[in-house]
């Protein structure tokens, strides 16, 4: 889902009522594979659809930022590295006078990946240790989470 929303940044939007799901083949055909691979994992009915509803309401949200980055890309020409290197002494102002003493230390320390895919699979990671803590919770067998861990890595993948 993830590379589909990278290809096509205006679908996230377009498939962004959780509630009201598009009801069309394709995302259908999506909802099935990722409903079949949570089935049998322990988990109950609400929690699959909830399960599977938060994954994606994950995606679309951090994919709304790849139209935000389309479009801004778009209208100033550069990428964003080029656009904080044009805003550096901007930043380095707010740095220096000391109201965002936290923030000035985090960039202080490290070189920041400023391309999506970076937070979006720290996050997918997190939420899909979730997942996994939630079936163990469930009481399910230690064969459902194995089966969970391998079908979460091709959810990854595929996501």
């Amino acid at each position: 889902m993830w590379g589909l929303y990278q290809r096509h940044p205006w679908l996230a939007r377009a498939m962004a009522a959780l509630t009201r799901p598009m009801a069309s083949p394709h995302a259908m055909r999506y909802t099935e594979r990722v409903l079949s691979a949570l089935n049998g994992l322990g988990l109950t009915p609400t929690q699959t659809i909830h399960v599977h509803l938060t994954l994606l309401g994950y995606a679309q949200g951090v994919a709304a930022a790849v139209e935000l980055e389309s479009q801004a890309r778009q209208d100033t020409g550069m990428t964003p590295e080029e656009w904080m290197a044009s805003n550096e002494s901007r930043l380095e102002t707010i740095r220096t006078a000391g109201s965002c003493p936290t923030l000035s230390t985090l960039f202080d320390q490290e070189e920041s990946d400023l391309e999506l895919d970076t937070p979006f699979e720290f996050g997918l990671a997190r939420m899909l240790d979730g997942v996994e803590s939630l079936i163990e919770q469930s009481g399910s067998q230690d064969h459902w989470a194995r089966a969970w861990r391998s079908s979460s890595d091709a959810a990854c993948q595929n996501f």
